[in-house]
């Protein structure tokens, strides 16, 4: 598995099965409370502390989750 590039000043990370969000000096600035979290894009990311990880026929990796939820750059939740 190849590293996640940098988004918005971000990177996501994976301590202890969860994952969070790093700055580029390797600092946690979001902690890793999350069983998946993608990118962030516009100053939002889509996080979620439940879901289910699938492989496609294309062997792309794919997640589902019911309870996906949106974070500002702080990590508060968006309503």
């Amino acid at each position: 598995m190849r590293p996640d590039p940098f988004s918005e000043g971000y990177v996501r990370v994976l301590r202890n099965g969860k994952m969070g969000y790093a700055n580029q000096y390797g600092q946690i600035v979001i902690p890793c409370i999350y069983a998946f979290a993608k990118q962030f894009a516009n100053g939002e990311a889509e996080v979620a502390f439940y879901g289910k990880e699938y492989m496609d026929l294309d062997e792309h990796r794919r997640v589902e989750s019911d309870e996906w939820f949106k974070i500002d750059r702080k990590g508060n939740r968006i309503e």
